[in-house]
């Protein structure tokens, strides 16, 4: 049931592949994310138990869903070349405002780093990275928080993309420098396999809506993500044995047969949306409505340890479909698909347009759907997905030269 499913997919994949012609439209990204970890997960030898077919549905539902939000609001007939208007690249973004972005990357990475050093030396709990992968998973209760300076992640972000996706032949790459170091020494602090993901898929993303990128350079980019997580996982993982081997097992499959745990044990939240609305409940709380309880999330049939489940390696992620299973069950499966899936095909559909702040934009959401077998980026850190958004269609739509 497992291969068939995998092979379903991988033909929804292919079906979008010759619809849109691109590597990078959502409804090729994600049935092939799916397909390819599903199909190694029923032929590989991983030692994790065998998939239920409850769960295999469950993931249908979630596919289809998403790929008819994202086929609906991103089809549209287009004539012209990605490349027609390429020479309009250099005045796209206000200069003001990138250099308002630029500084900001810049002077508030100093306190980050600084934060982070004294996280990593005061915790006392092991080596240096391996305090900061406590502190910035809260696992341990640091003095130390980013506070106000944690916005800097998202300028620093949307900073660098823009610099490079404006960037024209000739011009200095003083600027694209710095900030891609800025980017990977942030990307280094949060100790966070997932920040690495996003900041070199981004940046592909981005430059394939620019120009082909051969074969040879995809495979150097991944080797070197991939030596780049191992080397993570190797600083992170404290007195843990094994880590490399198991790293790669657990990260790519150990989130299917735990939401499979998840939906057999018929677990689900007690507070209404606390995994996927917290924004939401928060303003809700605010204005004087019911808050999500200040002793953390609720579950009823709770079948994890301390929010672990054993696949057999402890892992606390359940794909991009848990959150949306453990709060509103099939419903908020087939909703909240649909709901990315729109996104992602909307701003698709922009970015073919040469609209480029959603050219940036979509380049995170294709990093979600690439890595749905993981986890959930868009609603669990919705303020971080409103901040790039917003920050990128400021930059593009401010029109006013601010002289300081």
């Amino acid at each position: 049931m497992i291969l068939l499913t995998a092979i379903f997919l991988l033909l929804l994949a292919f079906l979008g592949y010759l619809r849109k012609k691109s590597f990078i439209a959502p409804t090729f990204l994600s049935p092939l994310s799916w397909g390819i970890v599903l199909f190694l997960y029923g032929t590989l030898d991983h030692g994790m138990n065998n998939l239920s077919n409850e769960v295999l549905v469950v993931i249908l539902i979630w596919n289809l869903s998403l790929l008819i939000g994202a086929w609906f609001f991103s089809e549209v007939s287009l004539s012209f070349s990605i490349l027609k208007e390429e020479s309009a690249g250099k005045a796209i973004f206000n200069k003001s405002i990138r250099n308002l972005y630029y500084w900001i990357s810049v002077l508030g990475s100093f306190p980050l780093l600084l934060i982070a050093y004294k996280q990593g030396t005061t915790l006392g709990q092991g080596s240096f990275f391996f305090n900061l992968r406590l502190a910035n998973t809260g696992i341990v209760e640091t003095e130390y928080n980013y506070g106000i300076w944690q916005y800097v992640f998202t300028f620093a972000f949307v900073s660098f993309l823009i610099e490079l996706f404006t960037y024209q032949k000739g011009e200095n790459k003083k600027r694209i420098v710095i900030l891609i170091i800025i980017n990977l020494l942030l990307s280094l602090i949060t100790m966070a396999k997932s920040s690495f993901f996003f900041l070199f898929l981004s940046v592909l993303f981005s430059i394939m809506f620019r120009r082909k990128i051969p074969i040879r350079n995809l495979f150097i980019v991944f080797s070197i993500l991939i030596g780049i997580l191992s080397l993570l996982q190797l600083l992170r993982a404290g007195d843990e044995s094994n880590v490399i081997s198991s790293m790669f097992y657990t990260y790519i499959f150990g989130g299917i047969p735990a939401l499979d745990q998840l939906v057999k044990g018929e677990m689900y939240s007690v507070q209404w949306g606390q995994m996927t609305m917290r924004f939401f409940r928060l303003f809700y709380g605010y204005l004087g409505g019911e808050p999500l309880s200040p002793n953390g999330m609720i579950f009823a049939n709770d079948v994890t340890e301390k929010g672990y489940i054993y696949v057999p390696f402890p892992t606390n992620v359940f794909t991009v479909i848990g959150p949306f299973w453990l709060d509103f069950g099939y419903k908020g499966i087939a909703i909240f698909s649909f709901i990315i899936g729109s996104i992602s095909g909307y701003l698709y559909r922009l970015a073919l347009k040469k609209r480029l702040w959603a050219v940036i934009s979509y380049s995170f959401f294709a990093c979600t759907l690439v890595l749905q077998f993981f986890g959930e980026y868009v609603f669990t850190n919705l303020s971080y997905t409103i901040q790039i958004i917003a920050l990128t269609l400021f930059a593009f739509k401010f029109k006013y030269i601010i002289k300081w």
